[in-house]
């Protein structure tokens, strides 16, 4: 057996004997006020990046004063036990943590993006999902730790970790049963390879009921191990063999075969015309994703017709799909964002929405020219999006508060920077294609004291696609914010 192949056997072994400290927080910090642009841009100066991280041995000092590409500020000792407090989405935090000994931990990282350990960066949970910590090295002697990309304030807690593999007990990417449909799945778990050592690309066997069947495991496309101290996830696909009457749901353990690590779920189930979760393999990255269904309910002499409904930042696909009450004659599907803020329904997230669209399409048998689009906020920008550089694929489009473009709603860099943006995603113009929404018949609501999305949005659209001539129905409610109205 290979060195390799006897660190990893050992893995469970260690992982059930090692004694942990207790959880570090640091309370000693450096921080310094934004001072370079941030925002919605792909490329930005970065002062503390050039200064300080480019050079291991050049750690910030209290007072030094760093010039960025929009103002100065000084590094500014804070002590605190809490919340550590930044200003600007720029602003950094420094500390320097000193360790007897090297150990791996599990960083939690709440209300800002990115931490900085000893030059690796890895994510936050900058929304405070919950979401579990990140795996980590600290080294025996001092530990340099930045943190950046917060939101208002952060909190970091290290928590000391086993060795081995860890399956995320949250974060888990899971479908509801359908009576009657065969086919399940997939599911989607987040791994952790809390070692330093590569882990062979885990396989999993099921423990549950015998109307429950684990469908053969495949290996991922790429490389076949979990990289050390990263993180990874698993798609296992389950069949229905048939659900028992009177079983509303499903209690079943996923076990992780070299390691024993354990997965417990809670699989829902669901009559066909109920509100149902749905879950697909992307075709972007290959992980899991999900989509929430409303089935039609009731009878109707119309054709059936098919509503992809985008959400907003905030809202879940979930909470989307449960706004609309039953509809006799729609379809409405909700497919997410790659979470719930997610990425605007622009690149991966307009790719998503055409994900789920195909897969709506082939649940529903809904002809392809009886499709629409809507959508929230956020989704009101999705939808704007959507229809204008796809225009063929939809019968109509209803922005709600929705955003007209990043020109108009959270600016762009100034500049020779701005055409080379421009250039780059030119599919977020969407005044250079507003052409395209005359075959679309847009439906525009927004509330006129909306102080999220303001109407001028709107406003602005409607003049648009005035000029270019279009036929437009439009709702504006009067005195009502970002929020208003029921089912």
């Amino acid at each position: 057996m290979s060195a390799t192949a006897l660190s990893l056997a050992l893995i469970p072994l260690l992982a059930a004997t090692a004694t942990l400290e207790d959880p570090i927080q640091p309370s000693e910090w450096l921080v310094l006020d934004g001072v370079d642009e941030r925002g919605r841009r792909p490329f930005r100066e970065d002062a503390v990046f050039a200064t300080h991280l480019l050079r291991a041995e050049a750690a910030p000092q209290s007072g030094q004063v760093l010039r960025g590409s929009e103002r100065e500020a000084a590094w500014t000792a804070v002590s605190t036990e809490g919340r550590v407090a930044l200003r600007g989405r720029g602003a950094y935090a420094y500390a320097a943590l000193e360790r007897e000994q090297a150990g791996l931990f599990l960083a939690e990282l709440r209300g800002a993006a990115t931490l900085i350990v000893n030059g690796e960066s890895v994510a936050g949970d900058v929304y405070r999902y919950g979401f579990e910590g990140y795996p980590i090295a600290l080294r025996a002697g001092r530990n340099d730790l930045y943190v950046t990309g917060a939101r208002g304030g952060f909190d970091l807690k290290l928590v000391p970790a086993a060795e081995g593999l860890q399956i995320g007990a949250r974060d888990r990417i899971v479908p509801d049963l359908v009576r009657g449909e065969r086919q399940v799945g997939p599911i989607g778990l987040l791994l952790r390879n809390v070692s330093h050592e590569a882990f062979r690309w885990p396989r999993f066997e099921l423990e549950g009921p015998d109307y429950l069947r684990l469908v053969p495991q495949l290996l991922p496309v790429g490389p076949d191990r979990l990289p050390a101290l990263g993180l990874g996830r698993v798609s296992l696909v389950l069949e229905n063999l048939g659900i028992p009457e009177g079983v509303s749901s499903v209690p079943i353990v996923l076990r992780e075969v070299q390691s024993g690590a354990e997965a417990a779920l809670e699989l829902a189930v669901r009559a066909p015309g109920e509100r149902q979760r749905r879950t697909y393999r992307s075709e972007v990255d290959g992980s899991v994703q999900e989509f929430v269904v409303n089935p039609p309910q009731g009878s109707t002499d119309q054709p059936m017709r098919l509503a992809i409904s985008l959400h907003g930042a905030g809202v879940g696909a979930w909470g989307q799909a449960a706004s609309y009450g039953p509809k006799p004659d729609f379809w409405v599907v909700a497919p997410t964002n790659r979470r719930k803020f997610g990425f605007d329904w622009q690149d991966w997230g307009r790719r998503d929405a055409y994900d789920v669209l195909d897969e709506a399409l082939r649940l529903s048998g809904v002809h392809a020219s009886r499709v629409y689009v809507t959508g929230h906020s956020m989704g009101g920008h999705g939808t704007w999006h959507l229809a204008a550089n796809d225009p063929d694929r939809f019968a109509a489009c209803g922005p709600s508060a929705g955003w007209a473009t990043f020109d108009t709603y959270g600016g762009r860099p100034e500049g020779s920077r701005q055409e080379l943006w421009h250039r780059a995603d030119a599919a977020s113009l969407t005044f250079e294609v507003v052409d395209n929404l005359k075959q679309v018949a847009p439906f525009v609501i927004h509330g006129t004291a909306d102080r999220n999305v303001p109407p001028s949005q709107a406003l602005s659209m409607l003049e648009a696609l005035a000029k270019a001539g279009a036929t437009v129905e439009v709702h504006l409610e009067g005195g009502a914010g970002h929020w208003w109205g029921g089912r």
